[in-house]
């Protein structure tokens, strides 16, 4: 090769193989690579020759073939599917690996269920609760939780990849209008039921953060304790975790919340853009909230 000078023609393949005394598909596998690198050229109807300029460096010769592979699949996806590139994208990102996993990690079954829904309700995407445990390792896949848990969960990720993300939440607006309508009309006392103190002021800041001339009361006492002694002009507001705890049949009472909260819905569909979820095709899909 060092004989040759920019433009000289290489030897066709069935002469280098005669010449050589190897056979044509090593010739044609070294002329790929010298191309690769950017030694040497085809053209269509007048062989290979040395390319004119400098070889290509590493990287770029990496590139080149990014560039071949890619034009050579998209061709095969038109031709063979009718699939225009975008659409061969969108497979590529979803169908071929089914839909994507997503774990939504809370400390509770009743949050972690709400914030699943959130995400279900409009994309389409395999999302299930977990609640967070010491005993139980979260599963394979991505893993999505509350800024509240952030030691928590990277604890029990640790290593994993992908990594957990967190977003930030705010209460659940369906919750907010509930207690407004328990609340109006009249001077209404909220009990706020936690397992401790740390989380009883978490809520009564969300709380008056939203309402603030809320009239609250907190409490540690057991759910069951609180519901058999609470007056009739009184709401209950159960943390999460309480909630979990708690009887059927002390949910369903009407003067009975669950302290929830939701994704920051401009924050999550930001995620589900960037993770390449795709939007529920039902038309459920035009407020993120």
């Amino acid at each position: 090769m060092g004989d040759l000078a920019p433009g000289d023609r290489l030897l066709p393949l069935r002469k280098a193989e005669a010449n050589w005394r190897v056979s044509r598909h090593t010739v044609r596998r070294a002329y790929e690579l010298l191309e690769d690198e950017g030694v040497v050229e085809t053209r269509h109807g007048s062989g290979t020759r040395v390319a004119a300029g400098e070889p290509q460096s590493a990287s770029e010769a990496v590139m080149k073939d990014v560039e071949r592979f890619t034009e050579r699949i998209t061709s095969l996806a038109r031709e063979r599917f009718g699939l225009s590139p975008e659409e061969l994208a969108r497979r590529i990102r979803t169908d071929n690996v089914g839909r994507p996993v997503v774990w939504v990690v809370e400390c509770s079954d009743v949050l972690a269920a709400a914030l699943a829904e959130q995400i279900r309700k409009h994309w389409d995407v395999d999302v299930r609760p977990w609640r967070l445990g010491p005993r139980r390792e979260i599963p394979a896949g991505r893993a999505i939780s509350t800024f509240y848990h952030v030691g928590d969960v990277r604890t029990a990720m640790e290593h994993r990849t992908p990594g957990p993300v967190f977003l930030p939440v705010e209460l659940d607006p369906s919750y907010l209008r509930s207690l407004e309508h328990l609340t109006a009309g009249g001077e209404v006392e909220a009990m706020l039921c936690g397992s401790d103190d740390e989380t009883l002021d978490a809520m009564a800041t969300d709380l008056l953060r939203c309402m603030p001339g809320l009239h609250l009361t907190r409490t540690t006492r057991s759910a069951a304790a609180v519901l058999g002694a609470r007056p009739s002009n009184s709401v209950t507001i159960l943390s999460p975790e309480t909630w979990d705890a708690t009887s059927p049949k002390d949910r369903e009472r009407p003067d009975v919340l669950v302290h929830l909260s939701r994704f920051l819905p401009d924050r999550l569909a930001a995620h589900a853009r960037s993770a390449n979820w795709r939007l529920r095709a039902d038309g459920r899909n035009r407020d993120h909230g």
